[in-house]
């Protein structure tokens, strides 16, 4: 069945039940792919589930926009039954939007390199109105939408201005909806982060930020170097701490393995073969997440192909790869919570900027700051 409804509290999500929701999954190859039957099954769903999935990362690719794919109703049924099955098996689906991340334009330009790319292959408004009609097709039925994948090269007061426009016309159909912004770079890779929060915030409800990180963006696979890329201001660092000490929930929506080749650069990075170094990154970087008050994470990829290290899968009959194996380890259900606050009499309480009255029942994940009021009166 669906899972319960949530929205963003705080730096984190509450369901409607009173629970704290922790997102952790894996990332699909972009929708219009799944036309092979080994792969396009409701089976695959199923060893997600078994797995310990509770989000699914859904991912549109921008050249098959382009081809008119949101037209195309085989594709759409495609969609519709990725989505019936995740939520039939309690997943939270993340439908994400690969704008300008496949390869080049026409131009030789990549596709990253967001100004360009909407000024000559397409169009803002194409971008709102296609999710207009995700949020008109599938209102209500509690998405993450994940706006952009991965922008370089894109001045972040303009940046501010498209996620506050999309975000309010997706708003405007389906109220509840949550909306997901990812880290930007003003140029290159050196520079996307989530550092435009400080100066140009979205301020929007309903707001989930999220970041990617991969080992082979690492010389260094422990939690210190971890906690430094995920916390830092310099280049190649995401400035993650700030946002949620502001009160703004952080996922991780693709993280995976890799290694940072010999000679200092990233080429062939996710294709490198398989080692411990990888093994330990991966387990410190799931319990970075866990303890230090982030959103989750999913896993970047759910296939038995493609780049040797970067599979989860070794066949589609739910048998992990090398990587796998360390992933469904992280993702088997813990309990994600330290405490249990019972607010009586007249105490108010703020948890990670999210504030609570008096007689709220609350569990609160690991990693979450804590601001009791007392007041003197009841004061022991």
């Amino acid at each position: 069945m669906a899972p319960p409804k949530i929205n963003v509290i705080g730096s984190h999500l509450l369901d409607t039940l009173g629970n704290f929701v922790y997102l952790k999954g894996v990332d699909l190859d972009s929708g219009q792919w799944w036309d092979n039957t080994s792969i396009y099954s409701e089976q695959q769903f199923i060893y997600m589930k078994n797995w310990g999935v509770n989000a699914v990362r859904i991912g549109i690719q921008a050249y098959s926009l382009e081809q008119g794919v949101m037209n195309n109703a085989s594709f759409l049924t495609r969609l519709d039954n990725m989505i019936a099955w995740a939520q039939k098996y309690g997943m939270y689906v993340i439908l994400a939007g690969w704008m300008t991340t496949l390869g080049k334009c026409p131009h030789g330009v990549a596709r990253n390199y967001v100004n360009h790319y909407m000024s000559v292959d397409w169009t803002w408004e194409q971008w709102y109105a296609w999710y207009e009609k995700l949020a008109n097709r599938y209102k209500g039925k509690n998405f993450i939408y994940d706006l952009f994948n991965e922008p370089l090269y894109w001045p972040w007061a303009d940046h501010q201005n498209r996620m506050r426009t999309v975000i309010d016309k997706i708003h405007a159909i389906d109220p509840d909806a949550i909306c997901m912004v990812e880290h930007c770079g003003s140029a290159g890779w050196e520079t996307q982060s989530l550092g435009f929060e400080r100066n140009y915030p979205i301020s929007r409800p309903n707001v989930i930020y999220s970041i990617h990180d991969y080992g082979y963006h690492h010389t260094d696979n422990s939690k210190t170097s971890i906690r430094s890329k995920l916390e830092g201001t310099g280049q190649y660092q995401y400035d993650t701490r700030w946002v949620l000490d502001h009160g703004m929930p952080v996922h991780a929506t693709e993280f995976g393995p890799g290694y940072y080749t010999a000679d200092g650069s990233y080429s062939g990075g996710a294709n490198y073969p398989w080692n411990d170094w990888m093994a330990i990154f991966l387990r410190n970087f799931m319990s970075v997440m866990n303890e230090d008050g982030y959103a989750g994470y999913t896993a970047w990829r759910w296939v038995a192909g493609g780049w040797t290290c970067e599979k989860i899968l070794v066949d589609y009959n739910g048998n992990p790869s090398p990587y796998g194996v360390v992933l469904k380890e992280g993702l088997t259900p813990v309990s994600t919570y330290d405490v249990l606050l019972a607010c009586n009499q007249a105490i108010n309480f703020t948890v990670n900027g999210g504030q609570y009255p008096q007689g709220t029942t609350l569990q609160v994940p690991r990693g979450s700051l804590l601001n009791i009021n007392v007041p003197p009166e009841v004061q022991t």
